[in-house]
């Protein structure tokens, strides 16, 4: 089987992904179309059923090769080159030698098929396009490869006309581009045009080659804004606009019916265009048959099963929060298993095929049928090498694509020729508007060309979507006024009781439309808060709840009015007054004899409670407030009547450093409002963090009294940019309204913005934050669901509250009905069960929110203040009313200050401020989806009442950081100082700013940020990185050791070649050499040097006491007595020459042993001072934990320096005696004189005690023990090697010198 593939460029802009996996391709730095995906989708369904196809293609087997295509100038032809030659910057010589494409799809755009084919072209490559229709492309001398799928608009103009013609509008402007299509289209409307009488405005032609076009484009604003005509048709595509549409835009002014080719792209129409306006988008599409199977073939695609398409992967990756291993991009870890592209929304990828997908679809199969076409007509091919054998040649395929047709297995039939082509028919589309900005494209009519004339347009009027404001049709969203019935009504909305509620509650937006013709109503034109209105909802369901409780209120019920409320100066008290008053004019003089309110609801905003609060203050008049705690409502002396039902956010700062210190965040922006709530909660913000150690990198206070504040936050900007990745954000919508849009200014990519629980979602999701890279943490007051809330509000329509006109107008807004002139609840065209729970859940939603909460808890404290006085017989004021007699207000205050009580879900609820519990904080964070859709989710919870450190509780894998991070956040001034390190402070900066100092020799820092370094114990040392102690491994110069073994092995060797020369000479005692140097004192000296040989061996191994004492007395003493010795050996050679001379007192001293006497007299002092020695300060045993680096060595100390000293140098000045009388013997005429070498072994000895001092002092450790052992040897042997190496040599090599007669005769001879 010889495999074939069609490698198609197509212009889908593709991602970037964050995986090492998806780094290799160039085009990861682009954001992907979702919706352009589906171009390889259709390709790949194509391909599969056509190699399923028995009857096509037998024997061969079609695949693809896909690649990303940029707009962008010579970047355009990167992958072209690539897929076509194998490298990219050496055109013309090709790498691809078995290649096996044998045809290209390009487009949707014709700038990328001009230039590609231009290219394919030279070398005769099928190239066929799925894009629109364009005139430039026909040149089939230009392109002589090239094929376009898409039919000619040869019946568009009719289209358009016959639909002007079909709504009368007979003035309409014209915008085109400036090019081949756009003037061969114009040419051909302004014909049928004029054939039908209907007049141009105006012309627009636009170049999307001039740069000039901006500057022209504002020329004609005034132009198109002051004419008459309200239709514009607009003809051009995304190359030839693109560039402009934002401009195109300004041009467009509220209620223009803008009727559009297919060539715009919706997708780009949706970020740029009119969609979400004011404008009537009537599309013309080119209508094309369902494919069937390609929305189930869809659903089945995963990266499993294409682990070679990258686009594949990268959109799994950013629609499924996916991980995956980096070299891997196909198994992912954290994907759902059943996870499927029908799982995105309809606006970000649409699963039914459209336009562009259907041509590639037609491109799929026309290939197929012409390489089909070639094997049936055994057509000799080309070969191109192969490893599977022969390939058709792409150049062989040219005649049978050329005069193909066929029909497709949706049934219509596909012709490439341009010239037989067949008429297309058109669908003709139109946006539906849904509140937030959701669309949905419907499909309102069609025109056929083939039908008969006057029959060619079907249209379905009722399903049109008119501008917004425009009362002439049905819309999904538009003005208020347009229908009658809502004047009828009162504003607001009542349930009647025995004794009312009031509330006020803000229910519409800021903005009036002043330009509209029912101004003098402006109610009417406010744009409704549908999420708002869950506040009305929330008081109805508690109340009803209420009256069905027969523990509560017997014989009375409750009942509720709630009006609108604005924040806009004097217009805030519209409302109240005409609640209290009667008339809004009049104050303080009141027409309502029949008032049944008991007491008043009020919030969110502070501002609305503190300015109605003012005015119910002066009457004593209950009022509740449910939004969040204001510092300012707590003066009781001001606002006497008022209760919050919210809790004081005492715990707030400890939740919020809790987080902090949760992530190691200990470097955060502050921004709060200069007010007195936010101050209040900013210092004890600032108390808890510093008691927690983290630091302020900046605060910036904004008063939202003052526009020049804004300005100021601005100014920040760079502050906050290049500072802290955490911000801390304090306010209520209250005071940040006209701020909000500032604020965002200042946050960049990846902060992490945390904010307390009085931020209202719905002003976030419009202005702040959701959908971009930030990442909001939002602390909110945490409550029990209320069971039954949501069942109730499903159950809501106007017919169960026909004196709510906030509900009629939502139904009237959401569900498309129409309404009799008199009648807002008997509507026509509504669905008998539709439902607030119909609507998406960031325009309303179902479970109840924390103002709802306290709005139902407001209520059943009014339930159970009543309650109370009912039970106790309380006397009240009364007033009349036709139900009798109705408890004074007044008197409900007493009640309400002390009333404390469980609410049906089990929470306890306490009005007075002291007596309140700190509340707990459910933790939120912004899920982002494509599109901007968003989810809020719960993460974490923060109790107070928790055990210390155990308070956060955090679902840290459920955090979406910022977009393009996977790690969390760093926030900190300097990073921490890791073990081994301890912090240095910063001059002049916060304590958080440091730097990082490696610990001393021998100290440690075993943990993070250590701000000193632990010195180790004497008997431990630090490691190399200075984090942790270790045990110092016991050391002395033992005998094991090759230094101890080599200086034992010494002492040994010299202490057997002295016994050997003492047995030589005993052997030989009868000799004139031993005999003439005092045979006695060489047995004593010979004896000596062996113990000062042996002594050495005291200084290895283990010290302990013993043999700390007996190392420095016996290397004293026997050192002492050898070089006494020689001292005495040196004075009998001296008194043995004086005594030749008769008569001489020496030869007494001589004859009479004096002597002798030098040795025991000489050891005799040094005995003495050692035992001043030891009886003073004797040696013993030490350790040395600093000389070698891991060990404690073990040694004697020499307890006495001094006394070391004192023997040492008693040994010195005997060897300085013995060195100067040897030295003034040394040319003695004797034969037998020995005074020469008692010379060089006392220049010998003191040359090695000499040198022992520096070094002895300059060593350390084990060192100095080996120093003086080897000191010791070193002398032992230079007196063993002076003074007897020569005897030696004389007794064993010249025993003729060894006898008087053989030195005589020696000498003799030399005299003569």
């Amino acid at each position: 089987m010889v495999a074939m593939t069609a490698a198609a460029a197509t212009t889908a802009t593709v991602s970037a992904a964050t995986g090492k996996c998806l780094d290799q391709s160039p085009c990861v730095n682009f954001p992907l179309i979702f919706k352009n995906y589906q171009f390889v989708l259709t390709l790949a369904f194509a391909v599969e059923e056509i190699n399923k196809n028995p009857d096509l293609l037998h024997n061969f087997s079609l695949g693809f090769d896909m690649y990303n295509v940029h707009f962008r100038a010579w970047t355009m032809f990167k992958n072209p080159f690539t897929w076509l030659f194998g490298k990219y910057r050496i055109p013309n010589y090709s790498c691809m030698r078995d290649r096996r494409s044998i045809a290209v799809l390009t487009g949707p755009l014709g700038m990328t098929s001009d230039q590609i084919g231009t290219l394919l072209g030279l070398y005769r490559f099928p190239q066929l396009t799925m894009g629109p229709f364009d005139h430039a492309l026909c040149d089939h001398h230009k392109f002589p490869a090239l094929y376009q799928i898409a039919p000619k608009d040869t019946s568009i103009a009719t289209a358009m006309v016959s639909l002007l013609l079909y709504f009368s509008w007979s003035w309409v402007g014209l915008l085109t581009s400036q090019d081949e299509n756009g003037s061969w289209v114009l040419a051909e409307l302004k014909e049928e045009m004029t054939k039908n009488r209907v007049c141009v405005a105006y012309e627009l032609l636009i170049s999307s080659k001039d740069t000039s076009r901006i500057f022209k484009l504002m020329e004609v604003y005034s132009k198109i804004n002051k004419s008459s005509a309200s239709v514009l048709i607009i003809y051009g595509d995304n190359e030839s606009l693109l560039d402009f549409m934002v401009y195109i835009e300004q041009l467009l002014i509220k209620g223009k019916v803008c009727i559009m080719n297919s060539q715009w792209d919706l997708t780009m129409r949706r970020k740029y265009f009119i969609l979400g306006s004011l404008h009537v988008p009537l599309i013309f599409s080119q209508h094309h048959v369902d494919v069937s199977g390609v929305t189930d073939f869809i659903k089945a695609v995963n990266p499993s099963k294409y682990p070679e398409d990258i686009f594949l992967a990268r959109m799994w990756l950013l629609s499924f929060n996916c991980s995956y291993a980096d070299s891997d991009c196909v198994t992912w870890d954290n994907c759902p298993q059943d996870a499927s592209l029908d799982w995105l929304p309809r606006c970000i990828f649409d699963m039914t095929m459209f336009g562009e997908g259907y041509n590639i679809y037609n491109a799929v199969y026309a290939v197929a049928q012409a390489l089909h076409e070639m094997l049936l007509h055994q057509t000799e091919v080309h070969t191109m090498g192969n490893r599977k054998g022969t390939v058709p040649s792409p150049a062989q395929l040219h005649p049978f694509l050329k005069n193909i047709h066929f029909y497709n297995p949706a049934g219509d039939k596909v012709i490439l020729d341009d010239e037989r082509k067949l008429d297309p028919e058109y669908d003709i589309l139109n946006i539906w508007n849904f509140p937030e900005g959701l669309q949905f494209t419907v499909k309102i009519g069609k025109f056929s060309p083939y039908v008969l004339h006057g029959n060619q347009l079907s249209l379905y009027e009722d399903m049109v979507e008119w501008p917004t404001g425009t009362a002439e049709f049905p819309l999904l969203v538009r003005s208020l006024a347009g229908t009658s019935c809502f004047s009828t009504m009162k504003h607001q909305a009542h349930m009647d009781g025995d004794v009312m509620i009031a509330g006020f509650f803000p229910l519409n937006s800021l903005g009036i439309d002043h330009n509209n013709n029912y101004a003098s109503r402006p109610e009417e034109n406010t744009r409704f808060i549908f999420k708002n209105y869950q506040f009305v909802l929330a008081l109805a369901f508690a109340i009803e709840e209420i009256n069905k409780n027969p523990h509560l209120l017997i014989n009375l019920t409750l009942g509720f009015e709630v009006y609108d409320v604005q924040i806009r100066a004097w217009t805030m008290f519209k409302n109240p007054f005409i609640w209290l008053f009667g008339k809004y004019n009049i104050p303080n003089y009141s027409c309502m004899r029949d008032s049944r309110s008991i007491a008043v609801l009020t919030g969110p905003l502070g501002i609305t409670s503190d300015q109605i609060g003012t005015l119910l203050g002066l009457y004593r008049f209950p009022q509740l407030t449910f939004g969040s705690f204001v510092h300012v409502l707590s003066d009781h002396h001001k606002f006497p009547a008022l209760y919050q039902m919210a809790p004081k956010d005492t715990s707030v700062a400890t939740a919020i450093v809790s987080l902090l210190l949760h992530f190691g965040w200990n470097w955060v922006g502050l921004l709060n409002l200069q007010n007195e709530n936010d101050l209040w909660v900013l210092a004890e913000l600032k108390e808890e963090m510093t008691k927690n150690r983290v630091c302020v990198a900046y605060e910036l206070v904004i008063s939202s009294q003052l526009i020049s504040h804004i300005f100021k936050a601005m100014a920040g900007y760079n502050e906050i940019n290049k500072s802290a990745n955490v911000l801390i954000i304090l306010g209520d919508n209250d005071s940040l309204i006209i701020l909000i849009i500032g604020i965002e200014q200042l946050l960049t990519n990846g902060k992490v913005c945390i904010m307390n629980s009085q931020w209202e979602f719905a002003l976030k999701r419009r202005y702040f934050l959701l959908g971009s890279p930030h990442v909001p943490l939002i602390f909110s007051h945490h409550h029990t669901d209320v069971s039954g809330f949501t069942d109730f509000v499903k159950a809501v329509n106007p017919f169960k509250y026909p004196e709510d006109i906030f509900l009629a107008r939502m139904w009237f807004l959401s569900f498309n009905c129409s309404a009799a002139v008199s009648d807002c609840v008997a509507w026509d065209n509504c669905l008998h069960n539709a439902s607030l729970d119909w609507l998406p859940g960031h325009i309303f939603d179902m479970t109840m929110s924390g103002h709802s909460y306290n709005i139902y808890n407001s209520a059943y404290a009014v339930a159970h203040a009543l309650h109370e006085m009912l039970l106790h017989h309380i006397e009240v004021q009364t007033m009349g009313i036709r139900k009798g007699i109705v408890p004074f207000h007044a008197q409900l205050l007493r009640v309400l200050r002390n009333i404390q009580f469980s609410n049906p879900v089990g929470e306890q609820v306490i009005l007075d401020q002291k007596s309140k519990l700190e509340p707990e904080y459910d933790i939120l964070n912004i899920w982002n989806f494509p599109e901007g859709l968003q989810l809020e989710v719960k993460i974490g919870k923060f109790s107070p009442y928790a055990l210390h450190g155990k308070q956060l509780s955090l679902s840290e894998d459920m955090l979406e950081w910022a977009i393009g991070t996977t790690e969390t956040p760093r926030s900190v001034c300097s990073e921490s100082c890791g073990p081994g390190f301890r912090k240095s402070p910063q001059d002049g900066q916060a304590a958080c700013c440091f730097d990082c100092t490696p610990c001393p020799k021998n100290e440690i820092a075993n943990d993070t940020d250590m701000s000193q370094c632990v010195k180790c114990a004497d008997h431990q040392y630090a490691n190399a990185q200075r984090s942790q102690c270790l045990l110092r491994e016991a050391s002395f110069l033992g005998f094991g050791d090759p230094l101890g073994m080599a200086l034992a092995c010494m002492a040994l060797c010299f202490s057997m070649q002295t016994a050997a020369v003492l047995g030589m000479f005993v052997k030989h005692q009868d000799t004139a050499i031993v005999k003439a140097n005092n045979r006695t004192l060489s047995y004593i000296l010979l004896i000596n040097l062996i113990f000062c040989f042996l002594c050495s061996l005291l200084f290895l191994g283990r010290p302990n006491t013993v043999t700390c004492i007996l190392q420095q007395i016996t290397f004293g003493v026997v050192f002492t007595v050898a070089v006494s010795t020689v001292l005495a050996k040196t004075v009998i050679v001296v008194l043995a020459f004086k005594a030749t001379s008769p008569g001489r007192r020496m030869r007494l001293l001589l004859v009479s042993g004096a002597p002798n006497f030098i040795i025991p007299i000489c050891t005799l002092i040094q005995v003495t001072l050692c035992g001043l020695w030891l009886g003073t300060s004797p040696p013993f045993v030490d350790t040395d934990a600093h000389s070698e680096h891991g060990h404690i060595i073990i040694l004697c100390n020499k307890g006495s320096l001094t006394a070391f000293y004192c023997v040492l140098g008693y040994l010195g000045t005997l060897a300085l005696a013995s060195f100067t009388l040897a030295f003034l013997a040394r040319n003695l005429p004797d034969t037998f004189n020995e005074a020469k070498f008692l010379t060089f072994s006392m220049l010998v000895f003191c040359s090695v005690w000499l040198t022992f001092l520096p070094v002895y002092h300059s060593a350390k450790g084990k060192v100095m023990v080996a120093v003086e052992v080897f000191s010791i040897l070193a002398s032992g042997a230079g007196l063993l090697g002076c003074i007897f190496a020569p005897k030696c040599y004389n007794i064993m090599l010249m025993s003729n010198r060894n006898t008087l007669h053989g030195f005589r005769d020696k000498s003799h001879s030399r005299r003569k």
